[in-house]
C-alpha cells in the first residue's frame, strides 16, 4: 500500500494582512510530519509531494517550503521520499500536479495538507479533480491556533462524502487483520482530530 501526502505550498510574498511565511510553513509542515510517522508506524509506503511554483526573490515556493521542513523535522527524510512540485502556481495547480503524480505511483491514500483556513478551498478543488479509480482523500488541516475558521478532517471517495470508508481502504496484512484495521482505524481518526481542537 502506497501513500501520498500533498503539502500545499504558501508564497513567501505575503499579502498584507496575512500570518508570516515562517509559523504557517511549520504549522503545515508538522503535520506532515506527523501523519508520515504515523503511516511509518503501520508499515505503508509513504511519500511526501510538496506542491508549488512561485517565485520569491528568486527563490522557488517549494524550495523554501523543502528547506524549512529540513531545518525543523529533518527527521522526516529518514522515512520518506520528499518530491519537489515546481510547476503549479495556485491551489487548482496544486491539485492537478499532485493527482498526476499519485496516479502515476498507484498511490492507494493521498492526504492533501494545508492550513484550516485553506483547506475547505483544497477539498473542493480536489473533489472536483477526482475521477473514479483515484486514490482515496483523507484531508488533514494543521493545527495553527492563529486560525479563525477551523475545518474538520475529511475523509472523501467520490461520491460518498463523509462515508466511512476507512476500513475498506486501510488493510493491514498480517495475522490478526480484523484488530489491526480497527486499530488503524481509530488512531488514523484520532490524529486526525488532534489538529482541530
Amino acid at each position: 500500500m502506497t501513500a501520498v501526502i500533498a503539502l500545499h505550498g504558501y508564497g513567501q510574498t505575503i499579502p498584507q494582512g496575512f500570518r508570516p511565511w515562517e509559523p504557517v510553513v511549520r504549522d503545515r509542515t508538522k503535520i506532515v510530519y506527523e501523519t508520515a510517522k504515523f503511516f511509518n508506524k503501520y508499515g505503508i509506503e509513504t511519500e511526501v509531494i510538496i506542491s508549488g511554483g512561485t517565485v520569491t526573490n528568486g527563490v522557488l515556493e517549494v524550495d523554501a517550503m523543502c528547506e524549512k521542513m529540513n531545518q525543523d523535522f529533518p527527521d522526516l527524510y529518514n522515512i520518506v521520499d520528499v518530491i519537489l512540485e515546481k510547476e503549479s502556481r495556485n491551489t487548482k495547480e496544486n491539485v492537478i500536479e499532485t493527482f498526476k503524480y499519485a496516479r502515476k505511483i498507484g498511490a492507494e491514500i493521498l492526504c492533501p495538507s494545508s492550513s484550516k483556513d485553506h483547506i475547505s478551498r483544497v477539498a473542493r478543488d480536489w473533489a472536483y479533480e477526482k475521477k473514479e479509480g483515484d486514490p482515496m482523500l483523507a484531508f488533514v488541516p494543521s493545527q495553527e491556533p492563529y486560525s479563525i475558521r477551523g475545518a474538520p478532517p475529511i475523509i472523501a471517495e467520490s461520491p460518498f462524502w463523509g462515508y466511512d470508508l476507512l476500513s475498506d481502504v486501510f488493510k493491514i496484512q498480517n495475522k490478526d487483520e480484523k484488530i489491526n484495521r480497527e486499530n488503524f482505524k481509530k488512531d488514523f481518526l484520532a490524529l486526525l482530530k488532534e489538529y482541530v481542537q
